[in-house]
């Protein structure tokens, strides 16, 4: 129901059936079988692709030609073909190219290397499909719908059907993502601590951010080389600082290139006044990293905020071009 009332591009719609597609391409690379576990999947991915066929105007073929019309939303919200049974058939083929394609991309993902860890692939608007380290992956461009890779350089291609590396300082070598590593956790966190993510602006009030909820600990991003407000009154990150020690909330600061070399003025009052360095790290990652943290380890949350889980934090001071 998704795909049908909000906007997406063509782009997005064949990454989440590739995504769809991943459990049905791991049992086939890693058990050489196939399970019913996947079906649920299966049945999205291909709603999604009759979707972008019959109702999108995305095939090809079709062209801009509409296939199906809408049943009553308070029924079941499908569609009824408003077509001959031939032109049916070939719908289908459209279909099952679109699934076809889609399932290659997650094969070939998976079996070039046999990466451990999570990816996102995304087709930009080069129709490039690009791989993404999930834990670099940063919020789309709301104009061009397009996602990018904290650091700026994504960690590989889809390129004829083959998983293409891109050698990079930022990069973790392969022979890096296949070493084990243990468990972040032997079971799944309930999720009742919340942290109170901030994204500073120009005039930013910090008397209007509300703490009667108390939060486990605030996530506060920074602007151009790490800098905030630090002038002035109640919008002064300073103030909401001290403020936060009273209530013994701790605030942490993403991304700080280097905590203990040089800094701006304004980040080096911070850090003096006791905000909590997250080093090169993207305020998307950092807040999934407080969360699950704090939701793992209610006692020893911050003490392990150093650990690198897969990636997540970039080298300091690489050439990336």
């Amino acid at each position: 129901e998704e795909d049908k009332t909000n906007l997406r591009t063509k782009e997005e719609l064949m990454a989440k059936i590739t995504v769809s597609m991943g459990g049905r391409a791991a049992e086939e690379v890693v058990m050489n079988t196939m399970t019913n576990g996947a079906s649920q999947d299966i049945q999205e991915a291909t709603n999604i692709a009759r979707n972008m066929v019959a109702m999108f105007g995305m095939s090809e073929e079709f062209g801009m030609m509409t296939l199906g019309s809408l049943r009553n939303q308070y029924l079941d919200g499908g569609y009824g073909l408003d077509c001959a049974q031939d032109t049916a058939a070939v719908m289908d083929r459209e279909v099952k190219a679109i699934l076809d394609q889609c399932y290659r991309s997650a094969v070939e993902l998976i079996r070039t290397g046999f990466l451990r860890g999570v990816f996102t692939v995304y087709q930009n608007r080069k129709g490039e499909n690009v791989v993404y380290l999930a834990t670099r992956l940063t919020e789309a461009d709301g104009y061009l719908d397009q996602f990018g890779s904290f650091g700026g350089v994504a960690f590989g291609r889809m390129e004829e059907g083959r998983f293409r590396y891109i050698p990079n300082a930022v990069n973790p070598g392969l022979s890096q993502l296949m070493e084990k590593r243990l468990p972040i956790a032997g079971h799944c966190p309930e999720f009742k601590k919340s942290i109170l993510f901030l994204r500073p602006y120009p005039g930013f009030d910090y008397e209007t951010v509300d703490l009667s909820k108390k939060p486990a600990a605030i996530l506060h991003g920074l602007h151009h080389s790490s800098t905030a407000c630090v002038e002035g009154k109640t919008g002064s990150l300073l103030w909401l600082l001290e403020k936060c020690q009273k209530a013994n909330i701790p605030v942490y600061a993403a991304s700080v290139k280097d905590a203990a070399g040089r800094n701006y003025e304004s980040a080096r009052k911070l850090l003096e006044k006791g905000a909590i360095p997250m080093e090169n790290i993207s305020p998307e990652a950092a807040y999934a990293k407080l969360l699950l943290l704090y939701n793992l380890y209610e006692e020893d949350a911050g003490g392990r905020m150093g650990e690198v889980f897969y990636f997540e934090h970039l080298p300091k001071s690489v050439n990336i071009l």
